[in-house]
């Protein structure tokens, strides 16, 4: 090749020196697949693919594929297959909450596009304030919207007395709060020292039996 030629060649973009310098593809096959916004295609180093021949598409970092679009392309008669444009934009998957959890209709979804909104139920030991929004959306700035605290802690029954001992209440006795039992002077505990307020299907109950303050001990 003569110096003149080379130094035309060298002043091209390599992308379309390598279109230029590539040998021709074969009869029935095709080239390089096209360009698709926001996704690379799967080449394995190829150059030129045989009739028939399928190449997928993965969508670029900070993309998500829409679901039912497709994403690879098939080299018929010397052309590839036409591919709209199938990645975009999208929330992360949303956050999980300390007290409610995605309804189940969202849990195996990836795609979030802007403007799309995902609904919360509470969890066990929580019901939910109606005055509240259950709802997050995703934003402009693909960042979802900051959840309200719709959910509140159930409170477990009021704590009966235990005769001839006390029920000491440190702070509340909403789901997860703790007691602690105690008896009287010359009494024996029997049973748990504690209980704890713990979520039972739609309600909360203390977890542990309340204990008994049994007979009066010996005084030496």
């Amino acid at each position: 090749m003569s110096p003149v030629l080379l130094s035309l060649l060298g002043g091209l973009g390599p992308q379309l020196l390598l279109l230029l310098l590539r040998p021709p593809a074969a009869s029935g096959d095709c080239s390089l697949p096209p360009d698709v916004p926001n996704a690379q295609a799967t080449l394995e180093s190829l150059t030129s693919f045989a009739e028939g021949r399928r190449v997928t598409y993965k969508c670029n970092k900070g993309f998500v594929k829409v679901p039912g679009k497709a994403d690879s392309v098939v080299c018929q008669n010397n052309k590839w297959s036409e591919l709209a444009e199938f990645c975009n934009r999208s929330c992360d998957f949303p956050a999980r909450l300390r007290f409610a959890s995605l309804k189940k209709s969202y849990t195996h979804q990836n795609y979030f596009p802007e403007g799309s909104t995902v609904e919360y139920e509470c969890r066990a030991g929580y019901i939910r304030d109606p005055s509240l929004s259950g709802n997050i959306t995703c934003l402009q700035n693909f960042m979802w919207s900051k959840p309200d605290e719709f959910c509140k802690k159930r409170s477990c029954p009021k704590p009966r007395e235990i005769e001839n001992g006390h029920v000491n209440i440190t702070t509340d006795i909403l789901l997860g709060a703790n007691i602690y039992f105690s008896c009287n002077a010359g009494y024996k505990l029997v049973g748990a020292a504690s209980s704890f307020c713990a979520p039972i299907g739609n309600t909360v109950v203390w977890a542990d039996e309340f204990p008994e303050c049994q007979g009066k001990t010996e005084k030496f």
